[in-house]
C-alpha cells in the first residue's frame, strides 16, 4: 500500500479520483482516500505488485524497453485527458509497479496543483530521465547507445513520443 496526505480537502481533485476509480487508463492504479485529522490521506492498494526498482536488475534490454514503450503510451493518453494532469503523474522506478504478468501499473495523484505547475511541460524532462535510469540499470551496450540517442533527440525533438518509442525498440 502507498499512501500520500494532502493538507487540506481543498487540494484533492475529485474528478481526478473519480476517473482514476472508474479505471480512466487500466495502467494507473485506482486511488482511494479518506479524513485524516483534518488532513486527506490518498491510498493506493500495490498487493501483488512489484516496484520496477526491484525487477529492473532482473529484466533483460528487451524487458527495459517494453515497459518503457508502455509508460510512452500511457503519457500520450495522458496528454489528452481532461481529468487527469500529467504533472501528477509519478514518473520514478518506485512509483510504477509491475504485476506477476508485467502489466504496467503506475500512481498518479489526484491533488489539484497550482495552474503554472499542471501546465508545466517539466513531465517530458522526467520521462526521459525515467527512461535513462531505467536503461542504466541493464549493462547492455545497446541500451548506452539508446541513451545516447535519447541525449541527441532531447536536444532536437524533445517530447516526440513516437520517435522517443522508436529508438526503444530493439530486439529481445
Amino acid at each position: 500500500m502507498r499512501e500520500f496526505i494532502l493538507n487540506s480537502e481543498d487540494l484533492l481533485d475529485l474528478n481526478a479520483v473519480r476517473a482514476l476509480r472508474d479505471g480512466a487508463e487500466k495502467e494507473l492504479l485506482p486511488c482511494h482516500w479518506v479524513r485524516w485529522d483534518d488532513k486527506i490521506q490518498i491510498i493506493f492498494f500495490t498487493d501483488g505488485l512489484s516496484p520496477l526498482e526491484e525487477r529492473l536488475p532482473l529484466m533483460t534490454l528487451g524487458e527495459i524497453c517494453s515497459v518503457g514503450k508502455r509508460i510512452l503510451a500511457l503519457v500520450r493518453a495522458l496528454e489528452n485527458s481532461q481529468d487527469l494532469v500529467l504533472a501528477n503523474l509519478v514518473l520514478d522506478t518506485e512509483g510504477i509497479y509491475l504485476d506477476e504478468e508485467g502489466e504496467l501499473k503506475c500512481l498518479c495523484l489526484p491533488d489539484i496543483l497550482p495552474e503554472d505547475v499542471a501546465n508545466s511541460q517539466i513531465y517530458v524532462r522526467r520521462v526521459y530521465a525515467l527512461l535513462e535510469e531505467m536503461l542504466e540499470k541493464n549493462d547492455d551496450e545497446r541500451g548506452k547507445m539508446i541513451c545516447k540517442r535519447m541525449d541527441e533527440q532531447m536536444e532536437h525533438d524533445l517530447g516526440n513520443w513516437i520517435a522517443l518509442a522508436a529508438l526503444l525498440e530493439v530486439d529481445a
